[in-house]
């Protein structure tokens, strides 16, 4: 009897042991799924940003970046005939104003300096559950990993 009662105890151990085990391993796959997510999204803003100045330095034309909610829209002129669409699940807060209007970025073949509230331009936000990101637009348009610049 007594040996019965061990062998049960060992059982049920070894089924908490597997238990824990398990849910460790679920935790450390969503963390790792919710990075990848937010590296993803990254990713794609940076490729649109880039693009975006690219194309406004190369045609030397107006390229309007405008944001709305999770949605990204890139505009080929101030008509607003949308060129590219993105939504970005992870895009927390855009603190980028212009002077046509808020949450935009305006390239031209100079860059976004002439548009721009802000001397340094500003920071387009990507949070996810445990992580964020940010992205520093300066008055060049390069877009780049990070936060915004402190004035001095």
């Amino acid at each position: 009897m007594k040996l019965w009662k061990k062998i049960q105890e060992k059982r049920y151990s070894i089924l908490r042991i597997a238990t824990f085990n398990a849910i460790l391993v679920c935790i450390f796959f969503l963390i790792h799924w919710d990075e990848s997510r937010l590296n993803n999204d990254f990713r794609k803003t940076m490729l649109l940003l880039r693009c975006a100045r690219m194309k406004a330095f190369l045609d030397d034309q107006l390229i309007i970046v405008s944001f709305s909610g999770h949605k990204i829209s890139v505009a080929a002129d101030s008509k607003a005939h949308v060129v590219n669409r993105l939504t970005v699940p992870t895009l927390y807060r855009v603190n980028y104003n212009t002077t046509i209007g808020p949450n935009m970025i305006v390239f031209n073949g100079h860059g976004t300096s002439d548009f721009n509230v802000r001397i340094h331009g500003g920071t387009i936000k990507l949070k996810s559950w445990f992580w964020e990101k940010s992205i520093h637009v300066n008055c060049t348009g390069l877009a780049r990993e990070g936060p915004y610049p402190t004035e001095s």
